[in-house]
């Protein structure tokens, strides 16, 4: 196992499958992608404020449709999530389908490359602010005593504001000096650069 945090004969009993090992890894894989990322921070039920409450989890597991992969994903229970107590904002930026044709017009006109990319993990790479942090029931395969919680710290799968701050954290690393884009007026999720050759 790939994780600390499973106890194998439990999470195997859960899943009654022939496939029980697989899926098993996956959620090993899924955890030590959290554990990675600092994504939580294992703390005491007391030290919740009595304002919050404990959001729960659930396992979601999907097979790759290329490479048949066993994907495990823990997914929180957003839907528990408290407006103004939990979280703020939750809106981020979509492509408008008008800027993606114009641009594929362009590439074509052009005889550009296009290239696609996927951000593995995404949502866990958006840092919660502060006053947003959210307090979670640890999941089924955790082996923590029965008086833990998690205190979440980044952005997960099942969050309302989850895709928000990712956006936040994206487009603030693409227009850094570090990267150099520019964000355009009429429709904030297309970027572009200006360089030597145009």
């Amino acid at each position: 196992l790939e994780s600390d945090y499973l106890e194998p004969q439990n999470y195997r009993e859960m899943m009654k499958t022939p496939e029980a090992g697989d899926w098993l890894k996956g959620c090993g894989t899924e955890l030590t992608n959290f554990q990675k990322r600092e994504v939580w921070e294992v703390i005491k039920k007391d030290a919740v404020p009595k304002n919050r409450t404990l959001i729960g989890n659930k396992w979601v597991f999907k097979r790759s449709r290329k490479t048949l992969d066993h994907r495990s994903r823990l997914v929180a229970l957003g839907y528990t999530q408290i407006p103004g107590v939990d979280f703020t904002d939750n809106f981020s930026p979509v492509v408008h389908e008008v800027t993606l044709r114009a641009c594929l017009v362009l590439w074509i006109i052009y005889d550009l490359n296009i290239d696609q990319m996927d951000v593995e993990t995404a949502f866990l790479e958006g840092k919660l602010p502060e006053g947003e942090w959210v307090y979670m029931r640890c999941p089924k395969g955790m082996r923590l005593k029965a008086d833990k919680c998690l205190l979440i710290k980044k952005g997960m799968y099942g969050l309302f504001q989850a895709a928000r701050i990712f956006w936040i954290r994206f487009s603030t690393h693409l227009t850094s000096d570090k990267v150099g884009f520019d964000k355009c007026e009429s429709d904030q999720c297309l970027f572009f650069k200006i360089g030597k050759h145009g």
